[in-house]
């Protein structure tokens, strides 16, 4: 048992005061949402462990893979009336899932410490035997719990349920749990609601003080049940208790986070939406720019816009622009409940399907002229990928069944031409014979496959899975499938788990590619801080963490776990190689780097070290988002009346290249989500 702690507890860190708390997570009508929510902010606070029902603690430890957040889970919650046969069961089979769900040894660079995620057990006694004063009942019960979890290496708290029982049972049982070698006695549950005798309720300092006394440091005290002020809390700890139960709305009045004066610390939500005025404000700017490009001539937007803000009102209208502005306008109505924002939407999703989707082969093309007719009748697995991505959108903002309809369309058609037993292929003439891959090509090769695409064919289809998720009339099995194939070639064709990374090209058969006989070596540090949380976010879709009931179900939260391990590395190794002057280098290639700092690579840095930390609680992640914003706000945002971001600037921070605002990759789609992103998680 942890003696009083060496200096007094109102003079502990925050950190420090959160390694005390198992974070509560146990009212039974929470939704998945609200589960993954609070077991996330209990992460982010750095609490000891998030304290679950047994139906979420799959959930809860892949959500702790890459923290310092254990995991504790109920057993015979909240009665302890199940018989001592069902409890040792319940525990074993707690255990085997647990392992089977997660490897204690996981880690990934640049933690300090790996993380163990241990797996702890809080077992309500039988209490109506500690009543009754059953002794020999309530010892041969402890030592069976204890001799389950001594097996499986597992942490055993037995809770007393101390307000139901008189102030000698409680020191009795007590002793005879110290004595059968449990690692912690816990006081309540919380759910009691029954007469209370000669005490009063919850972990009262009475009542704690009862417990250390009797536990005479043979094993370790848990106060838990009705702490709800900070000055509570510090005395308990002051007292001598090793762990703290705390539900989740007193989390920040204890942790100092919220006081009489109003000051608000620092906490996941808070932190978060110190963001959001600044990314309001982007928004806005945003929106208007591109309200602005509407060409109510010919539909869609104007396709290009020079560095001195001239529009050329007969460019080429790329299909991926337009896609992208159909998803920004349509997230954007939803997210900001403006249906105004809708009639933008309509205008961009008539043009994709009346002048960029093909009536004869179908697919879309890559381009078509200002007027609407084909210009570039490429068929890339990019650009269909990006009409699922945009229609899912406007499909989930206006429930259009035309949009839903054109979805399994497009789908159907990647996965019937584009997809092989390695991958997809990626380029197409307009009737799907295979052409060179060469615009989705860079850096002096030519790439039959490129992470880029596979990538963005996730994003599209977990896009569609989401948007059709809440309505639950039509089946999404096809595309889940589909969507995990694709996060299984992620981790085994395209994350390199040894450098941390993800390769960028590759041959027809999902090599990476190599030049004059050795590996090509580029490091894109946008594709990884992109895909750090938008394969997080696939994941979920795909592969629900929920507690596997049968063999059938083990796979997809292996996979969901496993694609966290990988992002999380990624997050880590682009914070370590990348992050300087509070903005992110481009990419690096044979060791040397390209430090320009490019829009889209700065808007989904700072969504990358967002969700890295509501994944980790690392205050590293949050700085590093927060310093980004800023830096974009001075120089990336262009000031001059009538404009919207600069494509890049230099190391000075002055945009010396000149390049477009607007043309066929340059669109609202990384900024416009950033700021999106940020008012979502906040």
């Amino acid at each position: 048992m942890a003696a009083t702690p060496a200096k007094a507890a109102a003079n502990l860190t925050q950190e420090e005061l959160a390694g005390y708390i198992d974070h509560s997570v146990l009212k039974p009508e929470f939704t998945r949402a609200e589960i993954e929510r609070t077991i996330t902010e209990g992460i982010a606070f750095g609490c000891k462990t998030v304290c679950v029902n047994p139906s979420a603690m799959a959930i809860a430890r892949a959500l702790c893979v890459g923290t310092r957040t254990g995991v504790s889970v109920t057993c015979d919650f909240p009665f302890g009336q199940s018989p001592l046969e069902s409890k040792i069961w319940q525990m074993k089979y707690l255990h085997e899932v647990a392992a089977h769900t997660y490897p204690h040894d996981f880690s990934f660079p640049g933690l300090d410490k790996p993380c163990q995620a241990p797996l702890e057990i809080d077992v309500v006694a039988n209490y109506g035997f500690i009543r009754s004063e059953l002794w020999e009942k309530v010892m041969r019960e402890f030592k069976a719990m204890v001799e389950a979890c001594r097996r499986s290496g597992v942490a055993l708290k037995v809770i007393l349920e101390t307000d139901a029982l008189t102030k000698a049972q409680i020191a009795r049982a007590t002793e005879l749990a110290c004595h059968a070698g449990v690692n912690f006695v816990k006081s309540s549950t919380g759910f009691y609601t029954g007469e209370r005798l000669d005490h009063g309720p919850g972990a009262t300092p009475e009542v704690i003080a009862l417990m250390l006394k009797a536990a005479k440091g043979q094993c370790k005290v848990k106060a838990s049940g009705g702490i709800r002020t900070r000055e509570h809390f510090l005395r308990l700890i002051d007292m001598g208790v090793d762990r703290v139960g705390v539900g989740y709305r007193s989390m920040p009045l204890l942790l100092g986070m919220d006081t009489q004066t109003g000051n608000i610390g620092t906490s996941p939500l808070s932190d978060v939406r110190k963001l959001i005025p600044t990314a309001k404000s982007m928004l806005s700017q945003i929106i208007s720019f591109w309200r602005g490009l509407r060409d109510d001539e010919h539909g869609g937007y104007y396709g290009y816009m020079d560095f001195d803000l001239q529009v050329d009102k007969t460019a080429d209208k790329g299909t991926i622009l337009n896609s992208r502005i159909l998803w920004f306008f349509s997230k954007a109505a939803v997210i900001l409940e403006d249906s105004g924002l809708l009639e933008e939407a309509r205008h961009a999703y008539r043009f994709l399907t009346e002048r960029c989707l093909d009536k004869e082969h179908g697919g879309v093309y890559w381009s078509v002229r200002h007027d609407g007719a084909p210009a570039d009748t490429t068929k890339h697995t990019y650009n269909q990928a990006f009409a699922i991505y945009a229609l899912s959108a406007y499909y989930q903002a206006t429930g259009d069944l035309s949009a839903r309809s054109l979805i399994i369309d497009i789908y159907c058609l990647i996965e019937t031409h584009c997809a092989d037993k390695y991958g997809y292929i990626e380029a197409f003439s307009r009737d799907f014979k295979p052409v060179p891959n060469d615009k989705l090509s860079e850096n002096g090769v030519m790439a039959d496959k490129t992470m880029n695409t596979l990538l963005h064919l996730a994003e599209a289809y977990a896009s569609y899975v989401e948007a059709e998720t809440p309505q639950k009339k039509y089946s999404i099995g096809a595309v889940s499938d589909s969507l995990r194939h694709i996060l299984d070639i992620f981790l085994q064709k395209v994350y390199n788990s040894e450098l941390h990374r993800n390769e960028v090209f590759f041959d027809a058969e999902m090599a990476p590619l190599k030049r004059d006989g050795r590996a090509f070596d580029l490091h894109s540090y946008g594709h990884d801080i992109e895909a750090s949380w938008l394969l997080d976010w696939a994941a979920s879709l795909a592969a629900p963490l929920d507690l596997p009931l049968d063999d059938d179900e083990v796979s997809p939260p292996d996979l969901a776990r496993t694609v966290r391990g990988a992002t999380g590395a990624l997050a880590e190794n682009v914070y370590q190689r990348a992050f300087h002057n509070r903005s992110l280098w481009n990419e690096c290639e044979n060791g040397r780097p390209d430090e320009t700092r490019v829009w889209w690579v700065q808007a989904e840095g700072v969504v990358g070290f967002v969700n890295a930390y509501q994944r980790t609680g690392d205050p590293r992640f949050f700085r590093a988002a927060e310093e980004m914003l800023e830096y974009i706000q001075t120089y990336l945002v262009d000031k001059r009346p009538g404009s919207e971001w600069f494509w890049d600037v230099d190391g000075n921070g002055a945009p010396s290249s000149g390049k477009p605002i607007v043309e066929p990759w340059k669109c609202p789609y990384h900024n416009g989500r950033m700021c999106l992103e940020i008012l979502r998680r906040g």
